[in-house]
């Protein structure tokens, strides 16, 4: 069970192989206050989280998360209205270490038609030359989305506004 000085004032129950969900309130002294809240999947240290601020679908990948931890928050958001299948997303993947799960990936493909309005634009963050590599073969999967590539934020920020 999550206890709330881990996962934040609102729990969702799902525990197994050790990951947690959890919706966390937002934090009340942010600019975004009145933003959905947090939706965190996987360990303390290895976790995958989605937050919808201004606008923007933000995800940050941490250390090593489980593919299905990445699937169970995209799970968890969908269901719970927290994203919409067409939106401007921000991926973080500076402290992402571990390896891209294939097969949560076309889970995540096949939850929805994602980006059916043309004006989704999804802008990953990494200075990692061959996750850039590897992570071409997401426009596969979502071709109705547009995909960039960033060393910088304040650049994928530009490009996702525009």
């Amino acid at each position: 069970m999550c206890r709330p000085q881990t996962c934040g004032v609102y729990c969702l129950t799902h525990e197994s192989g050790g990951s947690r969900v959890a919706l966390e309130p937002p934090n009340p002294q942010s600019p975004d206050n009145d933003d959905a809240g947090i939706i965190r999947c996987g360990s303390h240290a290895d976790y995958v989280s989605l937050k919808v601020a201004q606008g923007i679908l933000w995800v940050i990948l941490e250390g090593e998360p489980r593919g299905d931890d990445l699937r169970l928050c995209f799970e968890r958001a969908l269901a719970t209205g927290t994203i919409t299948t067409s939106m401007r997303t921000f991926v973080d993947m500076l402290r992402f270490t571990g390896s891209v799960d294939w097969p949560s990936i076309h889970a995540i493909k096949d939850m929805a038609v994602w980006g059916a309005d043309g004006q989704a634009r999804t802008a990953y963050l990494t200075r990692d030359t061959m996750a850039v590599m590897l992570l071409r073969a997401l426009v596969d999967f979502f071709p109705l989305t547009r995909h960039r590539f960033f060393a910088d934020r304040e650049q994928a920020l530009l490009w996702l506004r525009a």
